[in-house]
């Protein structure tokens, strides 16, 4: 748009300078050209400082309703690390460490010399919910890293 009216101001003040003799004209076009240049880019620097500042301020309360119903996803024992932040001016990315409930046989029977270790059934679905759950709450989260670790 800027460009367009850029040519348009060059095209008006030509024809002026041409038929009034004043060269002033131009001067005017130039300031004319240099105000529509600046508002166009005023935007984008705006949008990538946020960018750049890691801002997610306007979806905070999108990432915490998410985040709090979490302990709701059935076979998920617990969440850390949560971290989000903006890839552009409309799309997030993010990355959570969830813990899994033990299933309900927790001691594997067939494990070398013990009986402490643990089993974890529907790891699968439960990485699924949690994605989903997320991706549905979350406005613009368009990548999303899901790190399962046992218990600690």
């Amino acid at each position: 748009m800027a460009d367009t009216l850029g040519s348009v101001g060059v095209i008006i003040s030509t024809l002026l300078i041409q038929f009034y003799g004043w060269t002033g004209f131009d001067p005017i076009a130039s300031l004319f050209i240099a105000i529509l240049i600046a508002a166009s880019v005023i935007p984008l620097v705006i949008d990538t400082g946020k960018v750049l500042c890691l801002d997610v301020d306007h979806r905070e309360r999108d990432i915490q309703q998410a985040l709090a119903e979490l302990p709701s996803v059935e076979g998920l024992a617990s969440y850390k690390f949560p971290r989000f932040w903006p890839k552009d001016a409309s799309s997030l990315i993010g990355s959570i460490h969830i813990q899994l409930s033990p299933s309900a046989s927790s001691s594997d029977p067939t494990g070398p010399h013990s009986t402490t270790r643990v089993t974890y059934t529907n790891v699968d679905r439960v990485v699924e919910r949690v994605d989903a759950l997320l991706r549905s709450k979350i406005s613009g989260l368009e990548e999303l890293t899901i790190q399962v670790e046992g218990r600690s």
